[in-house]
Formats: structure tokens, C-alpha cells, sequence
């Protein structure tokens, strides 16, 4: 059994490492091409200069003549292989990597120990660019000890091996050896459920486990890298192992593991001083959490070290980072609002998190940080450089001491996600743009502090669902655009794209989505939410449709008295709707009216491209799909386009894509919701008859007779949609807009988007239609768009929005006693 040390214990999300086995030697390189054909006289020539060069040790001339005379017809195969092994070595012992590696290149008939002199230029060649510091560490050690204790014996399997000579004439076989498959099992065994722990390889034994590492990475969530920490403390047994593995083969993942920054190297007698090193240095690659170990005898040894000075830089985080609270906990009230205030003492220093690994978030964070720094903040942008790396407490504690934040921004993620790292004092603001279960849930809404600061769309569900402070919540709208060049005009007139574009990544069948929800439903409401989900796949079939939550609940409501479902609380309902509302729900809103949009197309010879994952695979649509775009091709994508398409459930006007549709100057064709007009509805009869009123519960209380008050509970139950919650408070979300700036005037009078009705449509027909009018104007169509990009750049841009933040928690900040 090989000894694994498990650094730190835990439970994360589920993947599974692949071992294939490993072919052990590749053939020769072939020539990529033959140089001009030598005549007779100019061939004899360049042989007689090959013989005196070679004669005279002038192995830069032999050289030069080498490379004419490689691959003349005239000369049999291989009839220069002496010359050029010459000339590799000469090469090889003069550190000319590179060249080295060309002349074992040209070899036409290359034996065992050209092929491992060959592995060791390329990896040599390698780590010169891409890690000196590992490479003369290398050649000093073997300048200072020539004498190698390993040799390569193959054995019978076919396998090359590194053994070490024995006193007795013997050889021990360098671990794992012939145990390759006991070390596979032992480390599936440490990692089975934790790939994506960074791992420490303790020693690298005969170099076969590192190839597998680099070779067969694990699958994890979107593009991210397991890191891998690579301890050898004997670099006799490196050396050795760089003339069997070819580390830089175009197979291997990234470039493998000399190339690839994932991989990071502590080599020789003091390779923990590097470790420690690496830590300062890079705060972001994590350091290991988990240790394997090829050679059972070196286990012990090298895991307790790994365990002594991982404790050690721990601590050292802890005590900068207890520092640095203490400094927070000294800061007076005071200083935070002046620094907030109208003309502050110098600029604002505020720090902006997000990742890498998001598909939208990190976008809406850089655009977060462009406009604080137009309103004239200093800002820190976090995230990460490279798919390896991860936010921890030193990268934190690194951003306190070097920057020292006055506020602290992270989009879906609360201060008490972080784990303990956030002083106390400072004030954090979480930017909710979705409704996720780690948000959704009464325990986080009781943590929450009078520094804590929730940017949100849909305060009155936070705090009457889930027991956030309503004074903690700030009203923005969900997303909002920067404006571009081209001033209120289209800066984009001649279409070169598609007539009509969609993109999103719920590409799935309603049996996949209903299995996505049914999965990721809590395992004892699963039988409930397959039962239900055939319902909503039945209730679209029938060509309906559920636009809004409190729609889905009275699905759910008259299937319970029907018979259909079971009974449930209201704890168990809104789970059930949580867990159908998002993708199945969702999934089927889109693609019914992309069927429509599909169907049109093909009638009026139109082009559509949809865009995202999956779409290729699904029966109706693959015909259309043109693949998932990243951030700035799906932008160019969507300025080249004629019309794009907003098709999701979720009022138009708070959905970035359509947003950026329209800064880009392109028409977005929009499937209706209730709360388009239902919005602007609401507001204009607060407006006439009861202006002062917050609630639902104030508005009743104001209207003055029993008729008014009916208009305004049909008015409520119309729109009870606009509050995503089947108890929530129409009223009080119609404010949150207008605090917001979503809506332009207090009386509703004018819209939210110009000319909103001349591009909604609401089934396939109305499409048609749609379609059909704007096709037949071009003119109408750029001043459409004119007006509505006017609209957008006045109120919803992040520079606007975060300005009235900056007011709104410079406000709440001077409540606080001082």
C-alpha cells in the first residue's frame, strides 16, 4: 500500500479522475520537410566539409553542413545519424537545448538512448523559458554531482523503468514501478470525491504518476484546473525522469507540466523555502490540501514537513489578517462617511470581487468597476488570472494590508460566504442578481448587519421570505448597461449577421430539464418534483405557458385539488416551486416562443442563429445552433444581427443581453410579460389614488370606498407576478422600481422603455407580424431603437445606479451612532 497524508479533511462537489494506461515510448519525429536537392558536385562538396569538421572537432561547421546534407536522396537513410549524434551532444553538453533537440530530430534511425537524450533537450528546452530558476538549480546540482546514481532497465511488460544499482549487482526499481496500479487505486481512493482540492505530489518516484497528473486531468466546473504542487526533494531521480517523460508533448493538457502553471515546483534540499516562497509570491494558487505519495518510503518524511510549514503560513495569515480586523475595529464611523461624502478627503477605495469561472457575473463586475472609478472611486479588481487558482483568505488578507478598502462589492455573494475573512466594520455590499439557495433562506437573512449592504430587485421578497433587514436592502435594478460610443443614435447601421439572434444555455429537451430540476431538487422532494414536472411539461403542450412564480403556484394549487399532487406546507411549496421555476420552467418559456421564432424564419426565408451549450444535440433546434459564445463574441454577434430576441421570463427591461442588444444598437423583439405594462399600470394608480401608500396593506387602507378598493385588489391580483412570490406585496415592489430608476416618473405616465408595444409579441402570429412591420422600415426601426438606447443611458446605467448606492449607504452609514 502506498501511504497517502490527507491535509484537510471535507466534502466537495462529485467528479471522477480517469487512469487510462499510458503508452510508454513515441516513434522518432519524422522530417516536416526535405531540404533542395544537392547536385552531384555541391553534395560532394558539402560531405567533403562534414569529414574535415568532424576530423578538426569543429562541430559548429559540421553542424551547418549537417543541415544541407539531412534527407539527400543521394544518401542512404540514416547514413549521418554518426555525424549527427556528434553534433546533438556537442549541443546537449553546451546547454544549446534547442539545437540540441533539432539534431536528434534529424536522426533517421534513432536508438533508446538518442530517444531519452532527445526527451531530456526537449524538457530542457522548456524549462528555459518557462522556469529558469528550476533549470540552473538542475545543472548546478549535476555540474556538482556527475556521478548518476539511476539507470533504465525495460521490463518485460515493455515498460521502461528507473532502477537504482544495488551493491550485490541488482537493481531496486524506483516506486511505483511495478506497483503503478496499487499507487492509481491509492490515489482515486484519497482524491474520489475532492478533485478539485489541490493536490501535492510527494516526490515524483519514476516520473509515471506526474504523467498521469498532467495527462488525464479531472473534470471540473467550467474550465478549472486541479493544481498540482510537485515536491522531489532528489533531483538526481528529476534529472533521470527528464530523459524519460516527454513533459512537453502537444498531448499533454496546457503543455504539460513544465509548461502549464497549475503545476508548481519545490525541488531539492530545500524545496519547503521555495514552498514558502511560492505562497508569497502567488497568494492565488492554492496551496495542497491533499498529499499522495508514489514512494511508501518517503511518505512519512516529506508529509509532515508539507504538514509544519503549511501550519506555519496559515498562521501567518491568521495573525496578518487578526491585524488588520483590529485596525478596522480602531476606524471611527465618521471616517467612512466623509470618505463617502460630496468632496471626500481623497477618493473612495473600494474593492470589487468576482471569478473567472462565471458565465456572466465577472462581466457585470468589471462594468461595476468602470463606472466607481468614473464616480471618481479607487478601485481593486479581484479575480483570478488563471484557471488553477482560487480566492482564499491569503489573497484576502493581501487585499486588507496592501489596499486597506473603505467598501468591500461582490455580486451573489454575502460577507458571511467569506468565511470569516471580512472585518466586522467594514461595510460589504452583495449585489443579488439571482435568487440562489444560498441566498433564499431565512438563516443568511438573520446574519445579515447594519454593515451590510444587499443591492437587490426584489427587497420585499428578501425580507418578507427570508428575514433580511429591510434597512440593509438597497433598490437597483437587476442588471444595468454602460453606456458605449455612439452616442442615443444606433452606432451600428449595416447588418452583417443574422436576421434574427438568440442566445442561452438551456438547450435542453423538457425530459433533460425536468431530470436537471428533479436533480437538483433535495433528494426527499424528488418524487414530488417529478410528478409535478410532468405537469408543467403537459400544461405547454396544451401551447400554455408560465410567465411568472405565483403562475406556477396556481398550477400547483389546482393540481393538489384535483387530486393530481399531494398536499404540502408552505416550507415544501415554495421548495417545489424554487425547484421547477429554474430550468424546467424556465427552459420551456424560452424554447415555446423559439418555435415560434423558427417557425416564422422558415416561412419568411430568414436567418436565425441560436447560441449557447448544447443546442446542437437538441431535435428541434440543432439546425440553428452556431455554438456558445464567450462575453465580448456574443456582443459582436449581437451588434451584427438584425433583430435579437429576449424570449425568457422575466420582465424585459432588467435582462442584461436585451440591454446590451440595445446599446449595441440593435432591435430586441420581445416576448411579452405581465409586468411590461403591469409595472407602469400599478404605478399610475398609486399615482391618482393613493400616492403615500408602501404596501399593499397601505394602499387598501387609502382607498377611500369599496369600489376603489376592488379596482385595486383586481389590480394586485393581475399583477401579483411582479413580486415573485405568490404572497408578496405587489406595492411595495412597484416602489422598489421606481427607488430604482426603472421607471422614469412617480405617475407611471411614461414608460419604462419607449415604444415597448411595437416589439413585444405574444404567440406565434403576433410574431409574424412583428416581424413583418419592422422588416418594411428601416428608418423606424433606427429611431426605435434611438429612443429606447436614450432611455436605457439616462437611468439604467451602472454609472447612475451606483451613484444612488453610494448616496443611499453614505446615508445609512451616518444613522450609525459615531
Amino acid at each position: 500500500m502506498h501511504p497517502q497524508t490527507r491535509l484537510v479533511p471535507g466534502a466537495v462537489r462529485v467528479h471522477r479522475f480517469v487512469w487510462p494506461p499510458m503508452p510508454v515510448d513515441a516513434a522518432p519525429a519524422e522530417l516536416s520537410a526535405s531540404p533542395a536537392v544537392l547536385s552531384v558536385a555541391a553534395l560532394s562538396e558539402r560531405l567533403s566539409q562534414l569529414q574535415a569538421a568532424l576530423q578538426s572537432q569543429q562541430l559548429a561547421d559540421a553542424d551547418a553542413a549537417l543541415r544541407d546534407l539531412v534527407g539527400q536522396p543521394a544518401l542512404s537513410p540514416g547514413a549521418l545519424d554518426g555525424p549527427l549524434r556528434l553534433v546533438a551532444q556537442w549541443h546537449l553538453e553546451s546547454s544549446r537545448w534547442a539545437d540540441a533537440t533539432d539534431a536528434f530530430d534529424r536522426l533517421r534511425q534513432a536508438n533508446d538512448t538518442d530517444q531519452r537524450q532527445r526527451t531530456l533537450a526537449r524538457n530542457l528546452t522548456v524549462l528555459q523559458e518557462h522556469r529558469p530558476a528550476l533549470l540552473e538549480e538542475l545543472t548546478q546540482h549535476r555540474a556538482a554531482n556527475p556521478d548518476q546514481p539511476y539507470r533504465f532497465v525495460r521490463a518485460a511488460s515493455g515498460r521502461v523503468l528507473m532502477v537504482q544499482p544495488t551493491d550485490e549487482g541488482t537493481f531496486t526499481p524506483v516506486p511505483p514501478a511495478d506497483r503503478f496500479g496499487d499507487f492509481i487505486k491509492q490515489t482515486r481512493a484519497s482524491t474520489e470525491g475532492k478533485p478539485e482540492y489541490p493536490l501535492a505530489l510527494l516526490g515524483i518516484g519514476d516520473g509515471y504518476a506526474l504523467t498521469l497528473l498532467a495527462k488525464h486531468p479531472p473534470t471540473l466546473y467550467m474550465d478549472q484546473t486541479l493544481t498540482v504542487h510537485v515536491i522531489e526533494v532528489d533531483l538526481d531521480r528529476l534529472w533521470m525522469a527528464l530523459h524519460l517523460h516527454d513533459w512537453t508533448d502537444d498531448e499533454l493538457p496546457d503543455g504539460g507540466p513544465l509548461r502549464d502553471p497549475r503545476f508548481v515546483w519545490h525541488v531539492g534540499q530545500r524545496w519547503d523555502e521555495h514552498f514558502r516562497g511560492a505562497w508569497e509570491d502567488d497568494p492565488w494558487t492554492p496551496p495542497p490540501t491533499i498529499a499522495v505519495c508514489p514512494d511508501p518510503s518517503r511518505a512519512p518524511a516529506l508529509g509532515e514537513r508539507l504538514r509544519a510549514v503549511s501550519a506555519e503560513k496559515e498562521a501567518q495569515t491568521a495573525a496578518a489578517l487578526s491585524a488588520m480586523k483590529a485596525k478596522y475595529a480602531a476606524r471611527p464611523t465618521r471616517d467612512w462617511v466623509d470618505v463617502l461624502s460630496e468632496n471626500p478627503p481623497r477618493p473612495p477605495r473600494v474593492a470589487v470581487m468576482t471569478s473567472r469561472f462565471t458565465t456572466v457575473l465577472q462581466y457585470a463586475a468589471r462594468d461595476t468597476a468602470d463606472a466607481l472609478e468614473r464616480l471618481g472611486c479607487e478601485v481593486r479588481f479581484l479575480i483570478e488570472d488563471h484557471r488553477h487558482q482560487r480566492f482564499n483568505a491569503a489573497v484576502f488578507t493581501q487585499l486588507l494590508e496592501d489596499f486597506e478598502p473603505d467598501l468591500l462589492l461582490s455580486i451573489d455573494a454575502t460577507r458571511h460566504q467569506l468565511r470569516g475573512w471580512v472585518p466586522d466594520e467594514l461595510p460589504h455590499l452583495c449585489w443579488v442578481q439571482d435568487a440562489l439557495p444560498q441566498l433564499m433562506n431565512e438563516q443568511l437573512g438573520r446574519a445579515i448587519t447594519t454593515r451590510d449592504f444587499v443591492l437587490t430587485f426584489f427587497a420585499p421578497r428578501l425580507v418578507h421570505d427570508h428575514n433580511y433587514p429591510a434597512r440593509q436592502c438597497v433598490d437597483m435594478p437587476m442588471m444595468v448597461t454602460t453606456p458605449r460610443a455612439g452616442g442615443t443614435g444606433c452606432p451600428q447601421r449595416e447588418r452583417t449577421g443574422p436576421d434574427l439572434l438568440y442566445a442561452s444555455n438551456v438547450s435542453g429537451t423538457a425530459e433533460q430539464l425536468a431530470e436537471q430540476s428533479v436533480r437538483r431538487a433535495p433528494e426527499a422532494l424528488r418524487p414530488r418534483v417529478l410528478d409535478a414536472a410532468a405537469l408543467v411539461i403537459a400544461h405547454y403542450e396544451d401551447e400554455s405557458s408560465l410567465p411568472t412564480e405565483p403562475d406556477l403556484d396556481a398550477l400547483l394549487d389546482d393540481a393538489v385539488q384535483a387530486g393530481r399532487l399531494r398536499e404540502h406546507d408552505t416550507s415544501t411549496r415554495r421548495a417545489l416551486r424554487d425547484a421547477l421555476w429554474n430550468p424546467l420552467n424556465t427552459g420551456l418559456y424560452r424554447q415555446q416562443a423559439l418555435r415560434w421564432v423558427a417557425d416564422v424564419a422558415e416561412e419568411r426565408g430568414l436567418t436565425l442563429h441560436v447560441h449557447g451549450r448544447g443546442w446542437d444535440q437538441h431535435p428541434r433546434f440543432a439546425a440553428y445552433d452556431h455554438g456558445p459564445l464567450d462575453h465580448g463574441g456574443l456582443s459582436a454577434a449581437t451588434a451584427a444581427a438584425r433583430f435579437a430576441l429576449h424570449l425568457e421570463p422575466y420582465i424585459c427591461f432588467t435582462h442584461h443581453r436585451m440591454l446590451d442588444a440595445l446599446q449595441a444598437g440593435t432591435c430586441v423583439l420581445i416576448r411579452d410579460h405581465p409586468g411590461h405594462f403591469g409595472l407602469q399600470e400599478v404605478a399610475a394608480f398609486l399615482h391618482e389614488r393613493c400616492p403615500e401608500a408602501t404596501s399593499d396593506a397601505q394602499a387598501r387602507d387609502a382607498c377611500g370606498d369599496d369600489t376603489t378598493r376592488a379596482q385595486l385588489d383586481a389590480l394586485l391580483r393581475r399583477y401579483r407576478g411582479l413580486t415573485w412570490d405568490l404572497a408578496g406585496d405587489v406595492v411595495a415592489q412597484v416602489r422598489c422600481w421606481q427607488r430604482a430608476g426603472v421607471l422614469p416618473d412617480e405617475s407611471g405616465a411614461t414608460p419604462a422603455l419607449p415604444r415597448l408595444d411595437e416589439v413585444t409579441f405574444t404567440d406565434r402570429g403576433s410574431f409574424a407580424s412583428c416581424v413583418d412591420v419592422l422588416s418594411s422600415g428601416p428608418d423606424r426601426v433606427e429611431a426605435l431603437v434611438a429612443a429606447q438606447r436614450r432611455a436605457v443611458n439616462e437611468r439604467l446605467t451602472f454609472d447612475a445606479a451606483f451613484a444612488r448606492v453610494l448616496r443611499r449607504i453614505r446615508e445609512l452609514l451616518a444613522e450609525e451612532p459615531t
